[in-house]
């Protein structure tokens, strides 16, 4: 995969979006278990390693 460019805002709006979804089992109550599956289908719905081309 070609790795491309990604504008500064773009990214702060990607992070900030990454972060407000990791926070929201907090925000509803979610038990450990339940975060942690959260947590990891985040992961894998913002693939890092895709989006900044590594």
């Amino acid at each position: 995969m070609t790795p491309f460019l990604i504008e500064e805002e773009e990214l702060h709006m990607l992070l900030t979006a990454y972060w407000s979804t990791m926070f929201e089992p907090l925000i509803h109550g979610l038990t450990r278990e339940q975060a942690l599956r959260h947590s990891e289908n985040v992961a894998r719905l913002f693939d890092w390693t895709a989006v900044l081309g590594f």
